[in-house]
């Protein structure tokens, strides 16, 4: 865990490092990404695709372009197909609860939500 400095001249500074600006860069990137994935969803919903089809067709694709890479680290991934599972399971859940959500509610309740929950998450996680 890196150690933060306090400039008195100014505010909590992160140490400069290029993990520390690619890692802010993924974090901005992300929420970015996910702040922004009801667009297609609702934007399908009107021409009367259901979202979790149009879920299914996006996250096949990006399947379909990885096989490349996954097989080429086919060794690591038969060692650790148990936690390769999991995270499959768990993340299919929490994808089709959130499309299921963003089709049925309001969007900035259920984002926020949804990002609430990280927060709440690391918070527990601190405390572990």
């Amino acid at each position: 865990m890196p150690e933060f400095s306090r400039d008195p001249d100014s505010s909590l500074s992160l140490p400069h490092s290029s993990e520390t600006r690619f890692a802010l860069l993924a974090l901005v990137a992300g929420s970015v990404i996910w702040g922004l994935s009801w667009w297609p969803l609702k934007f399908f919903s009107g021409l009367g695709l259901d979202g979790h089809s149009v879920s299914l067709t996006a996250y096949s694709v990006v399947a379909l372009a990885s096989l490349p890479f996954i097989w080429r680290e086919r060794a690591q991934c038969r060692e650790e197909w148990r936690y390769l599972l999991m995270i499959g399971i768990f993340f299919g859940a929490a994808n089709v609860a959130l499309t299921y959500a963003l089709m049925a509610g309001s969007v900035v309740r259920v984002m926020l939500l949804f990002f609430l929950l990280l927060l709440v998450l690391l918070l527990l996680q601190q405390l572990l």
